[in-house]
C-alpha cells in the first residue's frame, strides 16, 4: 500500500519524475516525463537512467552522466525519442536507507525550451542589429575591449576600421528607405566579404559601420582592406529599377600604436572617417 501510495503521490507531480534503483535502472517513471521523453512508461522499466534520459551538455556536446553530481538546477539539452532537442533544468536526488545507504535516485525534470528561446531572443535583440543581422554598437564596444585586451596580453595590436556611406542620404530621398535598408544589406554582405575570419564587422547605426582588426597594424595592409572594401562597394547594385554605385569614407587608428585608450581609438577614428 505504501508503495502504491508512492507512485500516486509522484504520477500527481506536474514536473517530470524518473525514479531509479542502486545500479541506476529505472523503476518508474510518471507520465509527464514520459511525455517530454517521447516514450512510453513501459518501455523504460529495468533500463539504464543514462539510455531513458539522453541528457548533453551544450557548451561541450558531450553526454551528461547523470548519477554524477550535479548542481542543482543544471541546464543542459535533451534528445528525446522524437529527435526534438530541448533544454531542460535536472535535479538529481539521492534516495537514501538508514541502514543501506543510498538505494536509488530520484531524477526531475523541467522543461525550459521556451524560456531559453525567449532568453536568447532578447540577448539577441540587444546585442545585433536587427536589419543586417551584424553586431551592434553594443556588442561591437564588447568585442573591441575584449580584442584590445587580448592585444594588450600577449603585445599584439588592433586597427579598427569606421566607415560611412558617402551616397546614402541621396538614396534614402531618391528612392525610399525600403531601398535604403536593402542597400545596408548588401553594404554588410559585401565588407563581410572582404575581411578575415576573425574580424568584426558591425552596425554602429544609420550607414555608420565599423570594422575590428586583430593583430592588423601595418598601414599598408590595413590600405589594401580599405581599398578592397571600396571596390567591392562600388561594385553596380540594382536597386529599384536603378543602378548604383557606392562609395564610403573610411577612418582608422591602431591600438597601442595611436593610443591604450578604447575610447580614444573610436573617436581617432571617428576623426580620421570625417576628415576623409
Amino acid at each position: 500500500t505504501a508503495n502504491i501510495t508512492h507512485a500516486a503521490i509522484l504520477s500527481s507531480i506536474n514536473d517530470c519524475v524518473v525514479v531509479a534503483d542502486k545500479q541506476g535502472r529505472v523503476g518508474f517513471m510518471n507520465l509527464p516525463a514520459a511525455e517530454l521523453l517521447g516514450c512510453h512508461t513501459r518501455d523504460c522499466f529495468d533500463k539504464p537512467l543514462e539510455a531513458v534520459i539522453p541528457l548533453i551538455d551544450p557548451m561541450g556536446r558531450q553526454s551528461v552522466e547523470i548519477h554524477k553530481k550535479l548542481p542543482s538546477g543544471y541546464t543542459c539539452m535533451l534528445s528525446n525519442r522524437h529527435g526534438r532537442e530541448l533544454h531542460v533544468e535536472i535535479t538529481v536526488t539521492p534516495i537514501e536507507d538508514d541502514m543501506q545507504g543510498q538505494i536509488g535516485t530520484t531524477v526531475v525534470l523541467k522543461d525550459v525550451t521556451e524560456k531559453k528561446r525567449q532568453s536568447d531572443m532578447i540577448w539577441r535583440q540587444a546585442h545585433f542589429d536587427e536589419l543586417t543581422g551584424l553586431p551592434n554598437r553594443s556588442m561591437f564596444r564588447e568585442q573591441l575591449l575584449g580584442a584590445i585586451h587580448k592585444a594588450s596580453s600577449m603585445q599584439g595590436s588592433v586597427a579598427l576600421l569606421l566607415l560611412d556611406l558617402d551616397n546614402f542620404k541621396e538614396v534614402n530621398d531618391t528612392l525610399g528607405h525600403a531601398r535604403g535598408d536593402e542597400l545596408l544589406k548588401h553594404v554588410a554582405q559585401r565588407i563581410e566579404a572582404c575581411v578575415r575570419q576573425g574580424d568584426l564587422v558591425a552596425r554602429l547605426g544609420g550607414d555608420e559601420f565599423a570594422i575590428i582588426l586583430p593583430a592588423m597594424a601595418e598601414t599598408t595592409a590595413i590600405a589594401q582592406l580599405a581599398t578592397r572594401i571600396n571596390a567591392e562597394l562600388a561594385k553596380p547594385l540594382q536597386l529599384g529599377g536603378a543602378q548604383l554605385h557606392t562609395h564610403a569614407s573610411m577612418g582608422i587608428a591602431v591600438y597601442p600604436r595611436d593610443t591604450h585608450s578604447l575610447d580614444e581609438l573610436i573617436k581617432f577614428a571617428d576623426q580620421a572617417m570625417y576628415t576623409a
